[in-house]
């Protein structure tokens, strides 16, 4: 089996100027540093982006799935499906390189988070899709595992999020930690 390359990725979705739906699985796709620069600028009939294996503790992969929402100037959908290379859960005080100040106001209604585990990077990304979408309806995130988001550190996870500046007056935050 021949691997296609984020840039290749990139290129093929750029071509596709009308696309409204757009479904990406990073499971075996390996980013390299430059994948910033091969990012189609605009992706502007984009309403639905759902995002598959993002390992949230890679920083390039991180930065990509930035790059992708901002290219979707009208997305109003988003899923994202979060995975990890390893199993061990990142410290949570690591210190992020990832430039989340890029997200500007968005026409985002929904956002789903799958499998995430409370790491720097999501909550990072969780405060800047919930402080830059005004007409947010919905943010449903479910965790990895009881195991991980229990206890202490699912409570510490939900306050943070409580705390979070929210755009939208009616956005609701759904937590499923089963």
């Amino acid at each position: 089996m021949e691997m296609i390359t984020s840039f290749r990725i990139f290129e093929l979705i750029g071509c596709f100027s009308k696309l409204q739906e757009l479904n990406l699985n990073f499971w075996i796709c390996k980013l390299s540093a430059d994948t910033e620069a091969s990012v189609p600028a605009t992706l502007p009939s984009v309403k639905t982006l759902r995002l598959y294996e993002i390992d949230f503790s890679n920083e390039i992969m991180v930065s990509c799935v930035i790059d992708l929402i901002c290219a979707c100037s009208n997305l109003e959908t988003l899923l994202i499906k979060a995975t990890y290379e390893d199993d061990v859960l990142a410290s949570a005080s690591s210190s992020s390189q990832v430039d989340f100040s890029r997200i500007r106001e968005m026409q985002l209604r929904k956002v789903v988070f799958g499998s995430v585990r409370g790491s720097e990077n999501e909550v990072c990304l969780m405060k800047s899709l919930l402080d830059c979408s005004p007409l947010l309806e919905k943010m449903d995130i479910s965790g990895k595992s009881l195991e991980v988001l229990g206890g202490d550190h699912g409570t510490l996870f939900a306050t943070k999020l409580l705390k979070l500046r929210r755009a939208s007056r009616v956005a609701v935050i759904n937590l499923d930690f089963r």
